[in-house]
């Protein structure tokens, strides 16, 4: 643009020369039009900052890695000017690794119109992806002027949900008498007398003790109570931080390992948690349903990773759980992009009853590694995604 003003002042120096070699009205006229024309420029734009409108929005909040989510960028001219260019800088990042980009467009404005630009994002890595607009600059049709634009909240985000697999684990839901839960389930009935699941007609078979006589007496037929299933949260999985050069490829892995499990004991009533490290301590999210679990990835997606210290989750859960500060249970299952001796150290250090399991997921290609662990603690390798088939073979 300074070269454009310089150019501009080129031409108003040449109109003055021009005035003054020849004194007439046509050369009057030219340098008038020359120095009143900026004047009428800057007037206009300043009118038409002042009547613009932007929005940014998106329309889809959540899809799966390698989907589109449009991010749908409104400008609104409410004057009856044009602008003839506003040039846009938009930023987005993935807030797992904090790495930025951004792109820059160029686009007229027109009078009394609405313009919608749609913006097609995506990575082929999970994570809360926030996009805004950095910056805003509208321009005068010779560009000697611009004006940049207030973009201050200008910015959304959408959610890149990590795939899920079809997998068949089986569901032991081990016991300890540590373990605990407060909900029942919604499914199945039990053997809990303390919550009626449902009434239905006697059928041969059912035990006179759980007849409701009051509910009989009301339908002029037996009616039989079934009790409700009491749903411990025994199951829980610690997400460790990535340690390979890749941190996002693999942590990509652990959370598609990770999301493909959720949903199955979410298909099978079984409820569970979900361990991962934020700052100095851990977090915690208990997943019972489709909700849970976005809540999960809404907190989890928009944490940074951590640059060292990838067991941390492990080692303070057990920190906690020794000092009373969290639940214990039944069945602990690591995720990890790695296996060596400071995991198998945090383990062994627990002394109580719960199961240890830990699904190392691993690089398409790479060996498996020969390595034992003690007899508490199970070792599944995922080697691609080809070998996220595994989790079928595992007891829960």
């Amino acid at each position: 643009m300074l070269i454009i003003d310089i150019f501009y002042l080129v031409i108003i120096v040449g109109c003055i020369i021009f005035y003054v070699m020849y004194v007439d009205i046509f050369s009057f006229y030219l340098l008038l039009l020359v120095l009143i024309l900026p004047i009428l420029l800057f007037a206009a734009l300043i009118y038409a900052k002042r009547k613009l409108i932007m929005e940014l929005d998106c329309t889809v909040k959540s899809c799966t890695v390698g989907g589109v989510s449009p991010v749908i960028l409104t400008v609104k001219n409410n004057s009856l000017l044009s602008i003839a260019c506003l040039k846009l800088t938009v930023s987005y990042k993935n807030l797992l690794d904090g790495a930025q980009s951004s792109m820059v467009i160029h686009t007229p404005v027109y009078s009394r119109n609405e313009q919608k630009i749609c913006l097609k994002i995506s990575s082929e890595y999970c994570g809360m992806i926030e996009v805004s607009v950095s910056k805003a600059r509208i321009y005068d049709m010779l560009r000697l002027f611009s004006f940049r634009l207030n973009t201050k909240n200008m910015s959304t985000s959408f959610m890149l949900c990590p795939k899920v697999y079809p997998v068949e684990p089986q569901i032991a839901l081990h016991q300890n008498s540590q373990s605990f839960g407060e909900n029942y389930s919604k499914r199945y009935a039990g053997d809990d007398p303390s919550e009626i699941f449902q009434l239905h007609e006697y059928r041969p078979g059912d035990k006179m003790n759980r007849i409701h006589w009051k509910a009989s007496v009301r339908q002029d037929e037996l009616i039989v109570k079934d009790y409700s299933r009491p749903l411990a949260n025994d199951i829980a999985f610690i997400i460790c931080s990535p340690k390979r050069n890749e941190p996002l490829e693999s942590y990509n892995r652990i959370l598609s390992a990770a999301a493909s499990l959720s949903f199955y004991l979410l298909e099978n009533d079984a409820n569970h948690t979900f361990i991962w490290s934020v700052g100095k301590d851990n977090e915690y999210c208990t997943v019972d349903s489709s909700e849970g679990y976005l809540s999960f990835l809404a907190s989890n997606l928009s944490t940074e990773l951590r640059k060292n210290d990838c067991f941390k989750a492990v080692s303070s859960y057990f920190h906690d759980t020794d000092n009373g500060a969290a639940p214990r249970f039944s069945h602990i299952i690591v995720l990890t992009d790695n296996c060596d001796k400071e995991l198998f150290t945090d383990l062994s250090a627990d002394i109580s009853e719960c199961k240890k399991t830990i699904l190392c997921v691993l690089p398409p290609y790479e060996d498996i590694p020969d390595i034992s662990s003690d007899k508490d603690t199970d070792i599944v390798y995922i080697s691609g995604e080809e070998g996220i088939s595994v989790l079928s073979d595992i007891v829960i």
